[in-house]
């Protein structure tokens, strides 16, 4: 009997066939372990199209869905591999602009919550895991509509596509979906197709480790999907060979995330140019792109880097993030760039309620002058916009969508894409001051995590184990603790970081949760005062669920200090009735550096 099934479900035009033809072509190798039921497979064929009735609200769909997962079940229960991967695109429905038997689809797959609900009653018993990729919008509508007019199903350029449809692409909004849809009765893994497909490597994807095949088996197959895949973006490999662009790291927040922003425009178009790697994340800040740095970094040697966090940092200063340690932790990426001999560009942007300021405030201050020590292009987006009005701007509120993104109906986000581009051109590596050199050459930059991570949360491509809190999670560092990274939820506890006896801060670690926020999400913990985090007596540090009662609100206000910390992103409040693990992913951590004395 197959203990498991994995369904790879959709979206259409996300490398679905690439991944089947793997499979394909490895079938007889893989058949230990894994079975795959293809689109023509004798129980997939009757299922997809009970899935499409079901998604086009005919009547009988939803009793033919039951009736053909059934007969899956019972199939599954003869299947002598220990997995089943189904792949088949349409099970959740046709794509946007699909036109057949008189139905054209008008909708981003409409039928998904009954489809998933039917299927999961009925093969619940098999621990089903649905797989699925999400693309960048802009490049996937530009698929879709290519696809419907080579099927026929729509006469028109892209532009009379997306004002037939208005599609409003929301990845988040469709993951809450097929999570209320599953029910606690299968799981969802998805990944970004911009970061997963480039990775070359089929072992390094998070797809095929899902798969858990042997390593064995592995080895026996083709390492690689394909050498050169006409749906996907250039392998990782070929990445500065003849013809092939190079990469480029991003780490920007919102305006770098969303679609028509600024790095949307730079992977849409200027694919040609740069291979655009996206280390960026909603209300993330540099601490979690140093996160990502250090633990992906090496994929792409010599990359230069895009930074445009400074909105989110902005953020997190008003919510009461020290500036020392949001500038300092800045610095250590510049840092770390200048070691690995990255160009750096900084792409200088402000919350509409920042560019509101007669004059620059503290941080953008503090920002200019650290850029400039350290010699770094310097973009300033306030900057482009009066350039962009042809003198002292008339209507701020016109260039913002909300306060911390940017109206993409304007031409700013396409305007800083180029002139990122531009200025990559001559971008140097940064060149630390003196004073700070000699600072930052004794120490060292690295991730220090538990010695057991079996949590697994994937975020854009990239996985992220974790040790979730509850036994005492001890960490190993002769030096300062800057930031704890975490993958948490509406059901983060409070913790206790601890180093012996040494009480080095009670945190919370709860984040909002809801049907608008994710379920899980990767954040981030300043540890300490001001820039310097916290000291390690002793060289070991260990985290704990917290069990003390909260200091009630009327304690004297100088004993306050004992209560939890809670910081931005994060808050108290009653946890969700379906609660999701949270736990540690690693500390960021500053050592004294090897072979070099202080």
């Amino acid at each position: 009997m197959a203990a498991r099934l994995i369904l790879h479900a959709g979206y259409h035009q996300a490398g679905a066939g690439l991944i089947r033809q793997w499979l394909e072509d490895h079938a007889e190798v893989l058949a230990p372990q894994l079975a795959l039921y293809g689109p023509d497979h004798p129980q997939v064929a009757p299922l997809r199209e009970a899935a499409l009735a079901t998604a086009r609200g005919r009547a009988g769909g939803r009793a033919a869905l039951a009736e053909a997962a059934r007969a899956l079940a019972e199939a599954l229960a003869k299947e002598p591999a220990p997995q089943v991967c189904l792949s088949e695109e349409n099970l959740l429905g046709r794509p946007l602009g699909h036109a057949e038997a008189g139905h054209l689809e008008t909708e981003i797959y409409p039928g998904l919550c009954p489809i998933l609900d039917t299927l999961m009653t009925e093969l619940a018993a098999f621990d089903p895991v649905l797989a699925l990729f999400e693309r960048d919008p802009g490049a996937w509508l530009e698929n879709l509509h290519r696809q419907a007019v080579n099927r026929g199903g729509f006469a028109g350029d892209f532009d009379s596509y997306l004002a037939r449809f208005d599609p409003q692409v929301d990845w988040a909004g469709l993951r809450d979906e097929i999570t209320f849809a599953l029910q606690g009765r299968g799981a969802l893994a998805a990944w970004s197709f911009e970061e997963e497909f480039p990775r070359g490597a089929v072992a390094e994807m998070g797809f095929f480790r899902l798969l858990d095949i042997p390593e064995p088996l592995m080895e026996q197959c083709r390492p690689t999907l394909r050498a050169h895949p006409a749906a996907a973006p250039t392998p990782e490999p070929d990445a500065g060979k003849a013809g092939a662009p190079p990469p480029v790291l991003l780490m920007g927040g919102a305006n770098a995330l969303v679609p028509e922003g600024w790095g949307h425009v730079l992977r849409r178009d200027h694919a040609r140019q740069v291979a655009p790697q996206n280390l960026s994340g909603a209300a993330g800040t540099t601490a979690t792109a140093l996160y990502r740095l250090l633990a992906q970094g090496g994929d792409w040697p010599g990359a230069p880097v895009i930074w445009e966090q400074g909105i989110n940092e902005y953020t997190h200063l008003t919510g009461g993030q020290d500036m020392d340690s949001l500038i300092y932790h800045v610095e250590w990426l510049l840092q770390l760039c200048h070691r690995q001999d990255r160009p750096f560009v900084a792409l200088l942007t402000r919350t509409r309620m920042q560019a509101r300021m007669a004059q620059d405030d503290s941080y953008v201050s503090r920002l200019r002058a650290l850029f400039a020590d350290y010699g770094v292009t310097v973009v300033d987006a306030d900057a482009l916009i009066r350039v962009l009005e042809r003198g002292p701007v008339a209507d701020l509120e016109a260039w913002y969508a909300r306060n911390a993104v940017h109206d993409t109906e304007t031409p700013l986000p396409r305007r800083l894409a180029e002139t990122a581009l531009v200025a990559l051109e001559t971008a140097p590596v940064p060149r630390p001051p003196r004073d700070r050199a000699a600072h930052f050459e004794a120490l060292t930059l690295c991730l220090r995590a538990p010695a057991s991570r079996p949590g697994s949360f994937a975020l854009a491509g990239m996985d992220c184990p974790f040790a979730p809190f509850g036994e005492t999670l001890p960490i190993a560092t002769p030096g300062r603790a800057l930031a704890a990274i975490l993958v948490t939820s509406g059901s983060g506890p409070v913790i206790r970081i601890s180093a012996g006896k040494t009480l080095l801060g009670r945190y919370v670690t709860q984040v909002p949760h809801g049907p608008r926020h994710p379920r899980q999400q990767l954040r981030q913990l300043v540890l300490g005062q001001g820039a310097g985090g916290v000291e390690i007596p002793g060289g070991v540090v260990q985290i704990d669920i917290d069990t003390r009662p909260d200091t009630p609100v009327d304690t004297p206000p100088d004993t306050q200090s004992d209560k939890p910390i809670i910081q931005t992103m994060y808050h108290q409040d009653e946890p969700p009735s379906d609660p999701r693990p949270s736990g540690l992913v690693a500390l960021l951590c500053e050592e004294p550096r090897k072979g070099v004395a202080r």
